[in-house]
């Protein structure tokens, strides 16, 4: 299979987005001090859950693997047909979700530093709240139109 220019460009943009969010895990945990307040850059190891959630590590894997699967699936068989925004935000969600994964499988924990109150985030969950975001006004925009 031969792969045009249309198809590198969106590899091209993958590779960049996941690069970027492990290189700001890495530098925040290297150079990072807690950040005393509300906001800031604060190293975290996250051991729980999504939102935190303290959950068994058996069924932390089996969501994450059955929601990996979920949006795998349903970015393969809506690519072809879904338009530059859904194909951006399916990029968002895989790239977010799949470092993250690959994060706590290789580490056991995510790392974030995004400090928003008492929360916690990384530049991978920041692209999957983009990417719903983006699928649920271009999901609006579509209904619109037709």
């Amino acid at each position: 299979m031969r792969l045009t220019f249309f198809q590198v460009r969106w590899w091209v943009v993958a590779v960049a987005l996941i690069a970027f969010d492990a290189v700001t895990r890495h530098v925040c945990f290297a150079v990072c001090k807690p950040a005393s307040g509300w906001f800031g850059l604060t190293p975290f190891a996250n051991f729980q859950f999504a939102f935190s959630l303290p959950l068994p590590v058996w069924l932390m894997y089996g969501v994450y693997g059955c929601a990996l699967s979920v949006v795998v699936c349903l970015v393969g068989s809506k690519w072809n047909s879904a338009g530059w925004q859904q194909r951006l935000a399916f990029l968002f969600i895989l790239c977010g979700g799949g470092l993250n994964i690959f994060e706590r499988i290789q580490s056991g924990y995510v790392r974030d530093f995004i400090q928003v109150a008492y929360g916690y985030y990384n530049v991978g969950d920041v692209y999957i709240l983009a990417g719903i975001t983006i699928l649920l006004c271009s999901s609006r925009e579509l209904a619109k139109k037709g």
